[in-house]
């Protein structure tokens, strides 16, 4: 590689990955001979064998910056010790399941420098419609018209990006961070390029409540819909009422009748309302206690130990 070449930092999480960790890590080091890096892998509280494999790899390799969290923090805040930690020109952030193919990297680092953007997102290549993919696309179609932004259908983790973009997200102070629309809310320019995804051995981490947990998160923290979709179910609680009533009086003056009525009908209301006030309150202390949460100001993450780096106890606060 030319001198002018930039200096990478590969941000990996680990979470039980004790079956890709080797050919990770052997995979990287044959894709970025030549190239001046570093990767920071965090290990997010795994329970196999993760860690005792990235030690060993990082015995053997200094470019191996290993980050060990007392407890599983998740995905996100193993990013941010990651991003804390990085000292590269040039960041890819990719997940650790060989899902992202560190064959790639070459590609996404040339595609930036080339077309002189801060941000190269990746794509899935179209392949067969998954359960997981619907709701992948359902998710992103409504994260977008929610925030005025378009977020393209099947974006991966892989990505990369210049030190620009990781100095400004490293602005941000909530607990509750997440990466992937906070990108898309700083901005900058980008370009987007669709990349081949390899076969993850077993089964995803990522389970469907666990996504669904990120993608309630998300809107909660980027959009006001929740709210909206409450205040326009109180309007049409109020009008309901005041054209039912109207209806009856209407009937009774011209006919000296009225709509059916009887207890049925008043215990749907009761239920219904009922229902409404409690799912209501429910999202109104969602948001409270994200405010406590961010009151509190506590460390996004805790490290236990580091290897081939200079240790740091927590996160920023």
């Amino acid at each position: 590689m030319p001198s002018a070449a930039p200096r990478l930092s590969i941000l990996v999480p680990v979470y039980n990955n004790e079956t890709t960790i080797d050919q990770l890590v052997e995979r990287l080091r044959t894709a970025l001979d030549g190239f001046d890096y570093e990767a920071v892998v965090v290990d997010d509280g795994s329970r196999d064998r993760s860690l005792a494999l990235l030690k060993a790899q990082a015995a053997a390799d200094s470019r191996l910056k290993v980050i060990s969290f007392s407890r599983n923090f998740g995905q996100h805040p193993a990013i941010a010790a990651a991003l804390d930690h990085a000292d590269g020109d040039v960041l890819v952030l990719m997940d650790a399941d060989l899902e992202d193919q560190p064959e790639n990297i070459p590609m996404l680092v040339a595609t930036l420098q080339e077309r002189g953007c801060d941000i190269v997102y990746t794509t899935k290549l179209e392949g067969p419609t998954t359960a997981r993919s619907l709701t992948s696309d359902a998710y992103h179609q409504v994260f977008s018209r929610t925030i005025g932004v378009t977020v393209p259908r099947q974006l991966g983790t892989f990505r990369a990006f210049t030190r620009k973009v990781r100095d400004a997200l490293r602005v941000f102070p909530e607990r509750d961070v997440l990466y992937g629309p906070l990108m898309f809310y700083v901005g900058f320019q980008y370009v987007i390029v669709p990349v081949a995804r390899g076969v993850r051995p077993g089964r995803s981490s990522y389970t469907f409540l666990k996504r669904l947990r990120l993608a309630v998160n998300s809107l909660v923290t980027y959009s006001d819909l929740a709210p909206k979709l409450f205040a326009s179910a109180g309007v049409l609680l109020i009008v309901g009422p005041l054209l039912y009533g109207g209806i009856v009086l209407l009937q009774y003056l011209l006919g000296g009748r009225s709509l059916p009525q009887g207890l049925t009908m008043v215990v749907l209301l009761i239920t219904f309302l009922g229902g409404t006030i409690m799912l209501a309150l429910g999202v109104l202390g969602l948001y409270i206690f994200r405010i406590f949460k961010e009151v509190l100001a506590r460390p996004r993450y805790v490290i236990d130990e580091t290897v081939n780096l200079e240790r740091s106890g927590h996160g920023r606060s």
